[in-house]
């Protein structure tokens, strides 16, 4: 990885730059929610809603491409093969010169122009990196699969450290601009740019809720590479990611004894959720909801096809959380399904017998209606391929 900018603050403001390089026009802005316990490096485009009356064609229709000729030639920085899949790793964008890498398998035995998924890494926002392995897995699936790196938060360290300091929302404009750029390639790549999905583990689960609710949204859409590409998908699976950072609050301050049943206390200035957000959600509770997924399950929204699958023993992030946004998108008429797997935890980790939380039952059980109804033993990357077969297929 390269270095990123040094850090930097800037009040409140929009400072217009022009990237000449690659002869694409990126817009960056600047000023954001900080802490006052450490300098946040200011990502290209994170402007307070309201701030900003800029709009980034977010409602471009799906087919509104830049002709192939328009666009810089592709380097891939490294090809791997295994078998019939081919797998290559490019860099998608340079948001305050940090270098984003993107990992893209297409297997050769699938022919024309083929649905895409993009993987999107879990880790807190603090770790993780691209996924080969998924890829591969979905190329041999019959997509083109996908995974993105995205800018880490400044609980970052070690080599992450160069792609990490920034807070909500440059993991989002990250994303978005991974789905631009797919987009912006599919005739090189194979795709079919009417057909994307996304999937996550946790915070990729995050993340992958977060592209399909905010579809149109000028402040989360960014203003980052290829702007006038929609970033609009057409499915989308969450695995045990959290929806609200306001009630993940609450479940820990309600629950008779946290401790004791390994629930994550998620207001601590250790936790991910601190350092995505640049600070405790108690003192802005409101960047705490613009940043929740739950926020956008509204009424009067069209959403696409939306998986979650969570183990019902999850400690870190509790099952309630996708119950949550599953409840509120079912009930605004979204196309959504719910699947709570029994003795797993986190990564659908197996709960033992010697584990305290084999009988464990969290007390956010007792506030999900008809409980057994959802609760369902299943391979979760089988399921969830079978899922884009059918909605992306």
């Amino acid at each position: 990885m390269i270095k990123g900018n040094k850090t930097k603050q800037y009040s409140m403001g929009i400072i217009v730059v022009l990237a000449m390089a690659i002869g694409l026009v990126v817009f960056q802005t600047c000023g954001r929610f900080r802490t006052a316990e450490w300098a946040t490096k200011v990502t290209s485009d994170s402007i307070p809603a309201g701030d900003s009356d800029s709009n980034t064609e977010s409602g471009a229709n799906s087919d509104k491409l830049p002709p192939a000729d328009a666009l810089p030639p592709l380097q891939a920085e490294s090809t791997s093969v295994l078998g019939t899949v081919t797998t290559k790793t490019y860099i998608y964008s340079r948001p305050s010169g940090v270098p984003l890498h993107i990992v893209i398998s297409r297997d050769s035995t699938h022919t024309g122009n083929l649905p895409a998924v993009l993987h999107i890494h879990g880790g807190a926002m603090m770790k993780g990196e691209p996924s080969e392995n998924r890829t591969v897995s979905l190329a041999q699936a019959g997509f083109v699969g996908a995974s993105v790196e995205y800018r880490l938060s400044p609980g970052a360290t070690g080599e992450l450290a160069a792609i990490g300091g920034f807070t909500f929302p440059a993991a989002i404009h990250d994303c978005k601009t991974a789905i631009r750029f797919l987009r912006a390639y599919a005739s090189e790549f194979g795709i079919d740019p009417s057909r994307i999905g996304t999937i996550g583990e946790s915070a990729g689960g995050y993340l992958s809720l977060m592209m399909a609710t905010t579809f149109g949204d000028a402040f989360l859409e960014g203003s980052g590479e290829y702007p006038g590409i929609s970033t609009e998908v057409q499915s989308a699976v969450s695995f045990y990611g959290p929806t609200s950072y306001i009630e993940m609050n609450l479940e820990f301050d309600n629950s008779p004894n946290p401790i004791a049943s390994g629930i994550e206390n998620h207001e601590k200035k250790t936790s991910g959720s601190y350092y995505y957000l640049g600070g405790l959600v108690a003192d802005n509770p409101t960047l705490a909801s613009k940043a929740s997924p739950l926020s956008y399950a509204v009424t009067g929204k069209q959403y696409p096809p939306i998986l979650m699958i969570h183990g019902i023993n999850d400690p870190q992030v509790i099952a309630h959380q996708s119950y949550l946004m599953y409840d509120l998108l079912k009930q605004n008429g979204a196309n959504v399904e719910l699947i709570f797997m029994p003795k797993r935890k986190h990564s659908f980790e197996q709960v033992d017998a010697q584990d305290p939380l084999f009988d464990y039952k969290f007390y956010t059980w007792t506030l999900i209606p008809n409980l057994p109804s959802y609760v369902k033993t299943v391979l979760p990357y089988k399921y969830a391929n079978d899922f884009f077969t059918d909605k992306l297929k």
